[in-house]
């Protein structure tokens, strides 16, 4: 039976990798670099600067997906229970993405909650003339 690798395990290996082509850059900045890759290859990005294009090239080169590596590198974004997930291998990337994506979500609802019980208090408050009368 083959064992299979960790999401961490797997960035660290794609760390090695690329170690050539992103020296001296941070984790989240290599990330944004495969996006780039990614959507110039779908014809939505139209100009890569000189970094991005050697490493789409370096990954063209070594038959290596933009968007595998994309998604293992978000993986280091995701919240810490999460990542705990991930690591224990209890859930996919996917599945990661998705709860992630739904934890901020909420956390931004609760912010639009506030602000929507904040305007209805403000308007609440305010006297509305001629809105009991009716017009035929």
């Amino acid at each position: 039976m083959i064992k299979r690798k960790s999401v961490f395990e797997r960035v660290e290996e794609d760390k090695k990798v690329l170690a050539l082509v992103t020296k001296g850059k941070s984790d989240d900045e290599t990330k944004i670099m495969l996006c780039h890759c990614r959507y110039y290859k779908l014809g939505r990005y139209k100009k890569l600067n000189k970094e991005e294009r050697l490493l789409y090239d370096f990954l063209n080169k070594n038959g290596l997906s933009a968007r595998t590596m994309y998604k293992h590198f978000t993986a280091l974004s995701h919240p810490q229970n999460i990542r705990e997930l991930l690591h224990k291998k209890e859930i996919s990337i996917a599945n990661a993405c998705s709860r992630a994506f739904a934890l901020t979500k909420m956390r931004e609802g609760n912010t639009s909650k506030e602000l929507m019980t904040e305007i209805k208090n403000i308007v609440g408050g305010l006297e509305w003339k001629g809105l009991n009368k009716i017009q035929i």
